[in-house]
């Protein structure tokens, strides 16, 4: 993907004011975009947009691409336990002033996610080069002999960020609610999922950079882009 297909919408600044609860304020100084796959045999065009804070891994904002259209685009609140929903949602909708529409704000439930007796989690690290290998392995049972699957991620440094926010399927929840952590200050540049032998959820980063962009909640009942 050219990096001048998102630049357009990246340093824009951006207000969306919705119905929702209380006053809530989103800043986002930096962004990633991924190459995503679900397999090795997938071949369509998916991208991953990431709005992030460089200081604050409290809350995220995830835009996916399925050949240059946007598919979903979610903003999660991980400190409130809230994810947010945005649905019609287009690349054109960031210059063109258009109104936007919030679909809807679950509440996330941790405590049924600490409390699940089903995943148990074990993590290694090694470092080449600079190059951090992360090993996650995700066990079916406490005494950690039935292997569900292990995701690899491999870091690099960055002096744009020390505290990427990390929301890669079957880890998102997990971390989230704790069950387990990753020790990492680098960037992810690619993951994987690995499942008998096969790869699924294949990510590859594409771009680092940094943005100055908010998004703000609120009671009122309009929708707006600044």
């Amino acid at each position: 993907m050219k990096k001048s297909l998102f630049t357009l919408c990246f340093f824009i600044g951006i207000t969306f004011i919705q119905n929702v609860f209380s006053q809530e304020k989103y800043y986002f100084d930096y962004y990633t975009i991924y190459d995503f796959k679900t397999d090795e045999s997938d071949n369509a065009k998916k991208t991953e947009l990431n709005f992030s804070n460089s200081t604050n891994s409290d809350y995220h904002l995830k835009i996916k691409l399925l050949n240059k259209t946007v598919s979903s685009v979610v903003l999660s609140d991980v400190k409130n336990q809230l994810t947010f929903t945005f649905p019609n949602f287009s690349l054109a909708n960031l210059k063109s002033g258009t109104l936007l529409e919030l679909s809807s704000f679950n509440k996330a439930n941790y405590d049924q996610c600490k409390n699940n007796k089903n995943n148990y989690y074990d993590i290694g690290y090694a470092t080449d080069n600079d190059i951090k290998t992360i090993n996650v392995k995700i066990f079916k049972d406490a005494k950690k002999t039935i292997l569900i699957n292990e995701c690899f991620m491999e870091s690099k440094p960055t002096n744009i960020t020390k505290l990427q926010h990390i929301k890669i399927a079957y880890l998102t929840m997990p971390l989230w609610c704790k069950k387990f952590s990753v020790n990492n200050e680098g960037v992810i540049t690619k993951s994987y999922f690995l499942e008998k032998g096969n790869k699924k959820n294949i990510r590859n980063l594409i771009e680092i950079n940094k943005m100055d962009f908010t998004l703000s909640i609120s009671k009122t009942k309009s929708t707006a882009i600044k």
